[in-house]
């Protein structure tokens, strides 16, 4: 430590004899910070910071030192949910199990030092805008590409951004060189949301000497570097391009998400794992009416508090179960107080998560479908008035005329209980009335036996007739 401040001391005064001195570049040119001031951290933003004596170094207090990192924090969900409302805590401390060395390039790695904070964490709700477009997290330049790296090529997907900021102002350094940190995503796994990144990532942070007067030699932060996991204890900075990139910051190779390659990365990526509620109604007997609506009741608890849950009803959503009427028609068969009633096509949960009795009207044939419930959300679906007809929960594959899985041949069952908790599947559940009546097929016969009757008696006084006008002919001759 002591030659090195000597060192610096040298540089120092025969920079006073000629001219200020100018830090060489901490990284190469694919965005790494060097001595221009300007913010070319990987998914960060610089920003100014407070300066604190360190003893033999001051810390650089001018905007050129970039006090604070941003780094983006990106939510999955299907296209037909709304955005939630959560938010995702991270957490930054120095990497205490680094191996300080001189690295090849030059630079030396050490141990983060100090407490760095996190001012602001990732809050997401349905006011958040999204993104369908796929997007390369691990690129340099931050532009959307056609590949599946990160974010999602999924036609069904779509994705929320929300930025997270770390503050290094209140930091001090001793030393030029490499500080290295973990940023770590304290994410409770409960199967709602779940990592598609590695929840611990590592987090450069570039210091060099900024010097411009040799009586007081000044330190900043030139830039950052944050990977897509945490690297081992003795794995150098990575200042080229990044790995299975070329220098324009294209993708040459696309590694496997499961085989973590320390790429440079912009953030943290979820997915928000929601499951599909369909109920439906069949009509079987030979008295059952096929264009009869019925009131069902669908309640849900546990839910997140104050959200909308998209519900198809008609089509209203693709690739989604739902072929019910938007308003209940007028026939014979329907219960005259339901029409003109609407099948609503989004359910808004209340400040404690629940939706009470909730009313929708189908007929035979007909299924609708709540979309994007979370796992642990507690639902009944009920059919309060059957209306004489004999109500049996579930449908079978015989009586249904709904197909669900394509896999197999014919139509599909749902009997899922109509009462319950989402867990890991989605639920396929309804109602199966029946109303059968007995034809008097005996009547008929008791009538054709004296039809059959009056039949021979009608042929016979035929017969006579017939018979007594030829005898009256015959002896008129």
């Amino acid at each position: 430590m002591k030659k090195k401040r000597l060192a610096a001391l040298f540089m120092a005064a025969a920079s006073a004899l000629s001219m200020s001195m100018v830090s060489p570049a901490a990284f190469a040119d694919d965005g790494a910070p060097g001595d221009s001031g300007e913010d070319t951290s990987i998914g960060g933003t610089g920003g100014e910071g407070g300066s604190t004596d360190t003893g033999f170094y001051a810390m650089d207090t001018s905007a050129s030192s970039k006090t604070t990192f941003t780094f983006n924090k990106y939510l999955i969900m299907d296209k037909n949910v709304n955005v939630p409302a959560v938010a995702f805590n991270f957490e930054i401390a120095p990497d205490t199990d680094v191996n300080e060395k001189e690295c090849a390039d030059g630079l030396f790695l050490y141990k983060g030092v100090g407490v760095p904070s996190v001012s602001n964490q990732a809050e997401f709700d349905a006011g958040k805008s999204t993104n369908t477009e796929p997007y390369n997290t691990h690129d340099n330049k931050n532009s959307p590409v056609s590949i599946d790296v990160l974010v999602t090529s999924d036609v069904n997907k779509k994705y929320a951004v929300d930025e997270v900021t770390v503050d290094f102002g209140g930091v001090t350094f001793d030393e030029p060189g490499v500080y290295r940190y973990k940023v770590n995503e304290t994410l409770d796994d409960d199967g709602t949301y779940t990592c598609r990144t590695a929840k611990v990532k590592t987090l450069d942070v570039y210091v060099d000497d900024c010097t411009t007067d040799p009586a007081v030699p000044t330190l900043r932060i030139g830039g950052y570097v944050m990977y897509d996991k945490l690297l081992a204890n003795s794995e150098e900075p990575k200042n080229g391009d990044p790995l299975g990139y070329n220098k324009d910051g294209d993708l040459v190779e696309e590694p496997a998400p499961e085989d973590a390659q320390g790429l440079k990365s912009t953030g943290f990526i979820n997915e928000m794992h929601g499951f599909d509620l369909t109920f439906g109604k069949e009509v079987t007997g030979n008295q059952g009416s096929k264009d009869k609506y019925f009131k069902f009741l669908l309640s849900i608890e546990n839910a997140m508090p104050n959200h909308t849950y998209h519900v198809c009803v008609n089509g209203n959503i693709s690739g989604v179960i739902g072929n019910a009427d938007a308003t209940v028609e007028e026939n014979n068969a329907t219960n005259s107080n339901y029409l003109g009633k609407t099948n609503d096509v989004t359910i808004t949960t209340d400040a404690d998560g629940k939706v009470t009795e909730k009313e929708y009207y189908l007929h035979d044939g007909q299924y609708i479908t709540v979309c994007g419930l979370e796992k642990g959300v507690k639902y009944t679906v009920t059919e309060p008035d059957p209306e004489g007809y004999v109500s049996v929960a579930g449908i079978k594959a015989d009586d249904s005329s709904m197909e669900r899985d394509s896999s197999n041949e014919g139509f599909d069952e749902f009997k899922d209980p109509t009462t319950g908790t989402i867990s890991s599947a989605s639920v396929y559940t309804g109602f199966t009335n029946s109303r059968t009546g007995t034809i008097p097929t005996g009547i008929l016969l008791s009538v054709a036996a004296p039809a059959g009757i009056g039949l021979c008696v009608l042929g016979g006084i035929i017969f006579l007739a017939v018979k007594r006008s030829r005898k009256d002919e015959d002896e008129e001759e």
